[in-house]
């Protein structure tokens, strides 16, 4: 029996891609009695970071190291869903019960945080990296070192795109066994997400028939809605663009009932907002810098903008609004296919513990 700690950064109903890979792939390796035959030989447990968050960071990550210390022995593997967080506090517990560290890289914190200070995409922020380390606080360099060390010193690390592994293979000239194992896109049945509450004055929008469209995220640099708040501004009372974050099934709901789902972040690795909007059949206006965008535009069923132009993301709308180009859109996401299933997700996950 192959016994492993899944250690998350949080779980639902906190939104995002690590809270939904914990529970699914929990759900999936569950340890309730008599799991299906092909699921036998793995068990898993979990560690989840929420309940520190309240500490100040150093004391939660220290906190962190106990907790899954604790929670290893006698395990075998320790599989953390991030780069950083509880990446850290994981690595040190596998160095001192030498215990075989799987990490999964889903987004890249110091690029995130070297956005406060300059507006570069991700593949150029890299390949210029030692021209942009000059612009580091030594915070942030310090935090560069931290994540440089969790790469080198994973034995195996999970990316969700080609596009992150080769450029995080070619910086950080990585050794660790590499995989690539592709966020799912399937279909979300409303019964999820139907009896969600939304704001009153989304559902007026609704009501009101405006072009609704939706990007729900943080608002922090790399995800760009400054900018797209400034061209929905200049577009006038017809255009609606709804960014409150809220829980996953009222998330969902929104996005079902819009027009379509922007992610003009300046950059991304592998939106889960924007693989979820395929799900629903939603039309996407997509950044050129994102590790999937290339796919889903040979598919027919996302419009790419420059995210630095604010008439092409205009422009982009507009497009969105027109009936006959909208409804091609349409059809084309009838006909859309993803390789990666939450099915297929789990046979390479079951490969690789």
């Amino acid at each position: 029996m192959k016994k492993v700690i899944l250690v998350t950064p949080h779980m639902p109903p906190t939104a995002g891609g690590p809270s939904i890979h914990a529970k699914k792939l929990l759900d999936h390796f569950s340890t309730a009695p008599n799991p299906p035959s092909q699921m036998k030989g793995i068990q898993i447990s979990l560690f989840n970071f929420e309940k520190y968050k309240k500490y100040p960071s150093g004391i939660r990550h220290l906190l962190a190291f106990f907790s899954i210390f604790k929670k290893s022995v006698g395990k075998d593997t320790i599989l953390a869903l991030d780069g950083f967080t509880v990446a850290l506090p994981s690595i040190f517990v596998g160095k001192i019960l030498r215990k075989k560290v799987i990490i999964r890289v889903g987004g890249d914190f110091i690029y995130e945080q070297f956005l406060n200070l300059k507006q570069v995409d991700f593949l150029n922020f890299y390949k210029n990296f030692n021209l942009h380390k000059k612009f580091f606080s030594w915070k942030l360099y310090l935090k560069y070192l931290v994540q440089k060390f969790v790469l080198q010193n994973a034995d195996e690390i999970i990316f969700n795109t080609s596009w992150q592994r080769n450029i995080f293979q070619q910086h950080y000239k990585l050794s660790p066994k590499l995989y690539v194992v592709e966020n799912p896109v399937e279909a979300i049945e409303s019964k999820v997400y139907e009896n969600a509450k939304v704001n009153d004055s989304f559902l007026e929008k609704v009501n009101s028939q405006k072009y609704i469209f939706t990007s729900i995220t943080r608002d922090i640099p790399y995800k760009n809605l400054k900018r797209l708040k400034k061209v929905f501004s200049e577009m006038g009372e017809n255009y609606f663009l709804e960014t409150e974050q809220g829980s996953r099934e009222s998330c969902l709901k929104r996005i079902s009932l819009s027009r379509a789902y922007i992610c003009a972040s300046i950059s991304d690795i592998s939106p889960n907002q924007v693989q979820e909007a395929l799900s629903l059949k939603i039309p996407i206006i997509i950044s050129k810098y994102t590790g999937i965008t290339e796919y889903i535009e040979k598919q027919g069923v996302a419009k790419v903008v420059d995210p630095f132009d604010e008439n092409d993301i205009k422009n982009a709308l507009l497009e969105m609004c027109d009936e006959s180009k909208y409804l091609e859109y349409k059809k084309n996401l009838e006909n859309f296919k993803w390789p990666q299933t939450w099915e297929s997700l789990f046979e390479q996950y079951k490969e690789i513990l």
